[in-house]
């Protein structure tokens, strides 16, 4: 991460200096490599969240785990065949 950091930071320098064409202030580098170092970091996660939500999408489509159906059964509930996962857990959910 130091060394992405350290990148960013001469990325940032750069970049600075060719539109500036003048001396930058640490301070107003600073700001800049803050603020992109944030967007990067806030990226990541989105990132991170979205690949969470689309395993938990595809999970839900899966058949029931062995546990499920057996709570089901002691509930009493009747399990409709090819039930997924997800639905099964509503079923569950409404009888508790």
């Amino acid at each position: 991460m130091v060394e992405v950091q350290v990148d960013l930071w001469e990325l940032c320098s750069v970049a600075l200096s060719k539109r500036l064409r003048a001396p930058i202030p640490i301070e107003a580098k600073m700001a800049v490599f803050n603020s992109v170092h944030t967007w990067q970091i806030t990226h990541y996660i989105d990132k991170q969240r979205e690949a969470q939500f689309q395993q938990r999408q595809e999970r839900a489509e899966e058949p029931p785990s062995d546990k499920q159906i057996s709570y089901a059964k002691d509930l009493g509930i009747e399990i409709p065949e090819k039930c997924t996962k997800k639905e099964l857990s509503k079923l569950i959910n409404a009888k508790v």
